[in-house]
């Protein structure tokens, strides 16, 4: 290829990769107007507080539920962020779209090293970076480790298409340091190995043993889990679960049943590859009936993302096919942004009275809790307390003098505060 052309082709590569990303933002941009959710002002509490020693010792353990911080590469976010911005929302939405447009440039380059046309690649990356399913995670940080498990994924994946897979064993580490569910990635290297690489099975063995040892330890542990976090192996499990997914894929009710027979039409090793990397990776949470939520499909996109962009690699193809995702995704955004926002809005205003309170009456010499808004949870109202009056006692029956009730009230969507004397 001459240079002037290649030169070409970079460029063009590089505006295809800006037009996406600022795309993605422009559709986004109303995700600043939203709120935290209890689990996010938990994580900020918990993270001021973290001796340093045990988030070091966290991201070198390698099982998980040890020293209490088993997901500490994402846990980054809240460390890096708690301490300027501890109740600011935007600084932690603008890391959520850094990690994934980053994470959607990664997709791109390992689209064009595994073979498919610059239109292709530019397809697959669109349909990875505005998807109905990971709309959560653009709107929402508590999804942050996914997020943070889809990047190193990828990079990994790209560090192991171009032969350096000690980097890739180090990405794939702080990729399960994010979220356990990644430890399936040594299945979708034999998968590349087996569709599109050259048989280097014994590179695969250290991540085999690491993803040995954490299932071992996630069925031992299973039966002592609560209920929402315990495997179900059964049929019926399968059914719940791959009908939630389906319907969750496209923003289609059940049109993710298709995915099943892409790989029974195209002969493409590509669209091989990439529906084994989803299936595998989607493969823990199918049996997780108590933990439906359609920001796990994040990282298994990734591997649709590699069907797309081999299936969709003429430019006449591609660019229709890219319009009309464009057009949907815009409709899907429209349809879903209001719901999100309005279950946020009960969040924002209780955490808006409670800091309005502290600010005109100071602390309390004790809190109880009486209810609270749906996405606040108790822990997240526990761990606001613990940012805003941390020399407070915190207990739900506690009514004796000096304590103030923390009172909900669900059907005014308010929140009353009242002094015990």
């Amino acid at each position: 290829m001459k240079p002037c052309v290649a030169s070409e082709g970079r460029t063009r590569a590089a505006v295809g990769l800006v037009a996406i990303a600022l795309l993605f933002l422009a559709l986004n941009a109303n995700a600043y107007r939203g709120c935290f959710d209890g689990d996010d002002v938990d994580s900020i509490a918990w993270s001021r507080i973290l001796p340093a020693h045990d988030f070091i010792r966290a991201m070198v353990n390698p099982f998980p539920n040890t020293f209490g911080n088993f997901r500490a590469a994402a846990q980054t976010m809240y460390i890096v962020l708690g301490g300027p911005f501890p109740l600011s929302f935007p600084p932690y939405l603008v890391w959520m779209h850094a990690v994934h447009l980053l994470t959607a440039a990664t997709l791109f380059f390992l689209l064009r090293r595994i073979g498919c046309t610059r239109a292709g690649s530019l397809a697959g990356t669109l349909f990875f970076t505005l998807n109905p399913a990971s709309l959560d995670v653009y709107w929402r940080p508590m999804y942050v480790y996914d997020a943070t498990a889809g990047l190193f994924c990828a990079l990994a994946l790209l560090a192991w298409v171009y032969d350096r897979w000690v980097i890739a064993f180090l990405c794939y580490w702080l990729a399960i340091k994010a979220k356990e569910s990644a430890v399936m990635l040594p299945l979708v290297l034999l998968a590349y190995e087996g569709f599109l690489g050259r048989r280097r099975w014994k590179r695969i063995l250290p991540f085999g043993a690491i993803a040995a040892a954490m299932v071992v330890v996630a069925l031992t542990m299973n039966k002592m889990q609560p209920p929402d976090y315990r495997f179900h192996f059964k049929l019926h499990a399968l059914a719940v679960t791959g009908s939630f997914y389906a319907s969750h894929l496209f923003g289609i009710p059940l049109a993710g049943i298709l995915v099943v027979g892409v790989p029974l039409i195209f002969r493409d090793r590509r669209v091989w590859f990439g529906c084994a990397a989803f299936f595998v990776l989607l493969a823990p949470m199918l049996f997780l009936t108590g933990r439906l939520f359609s920001a796990y499909l994040y990282v298994p996109l990734l591997g649709l993302a590699v069907v797309a962009g081999a299936l969709i690699e003429k430019p006449r193809i591609a660019a229709p096919a890219s319009a009309a995702w464009l057009a949907w995704m815009t409709f899907v955004i429209q349809r879903e942004h209001p719901r999100v926002l309005e279950a946020q809005r009960d969040t924002a205003n209780y955490i808006r009275t409670v800091q309005s309170d502290i600010r005109q009456r100071g602390s309390a010499r004790a809190y109880a809790i009486d209810g609270s808004p749906e996405t606040m949870h108790p822990w997240g109202v526990t761990g606001l307390l613990r940012l805003l009056a941390p020399g407070s006692a915190i207990d739900a029956g506690a009514r004796g003098p000096g304590t103030r009730v923390l009172e909900w009230n669900p059907a005014e969507h308010r929140l009353e505060i009242r002094e015990v004397f």
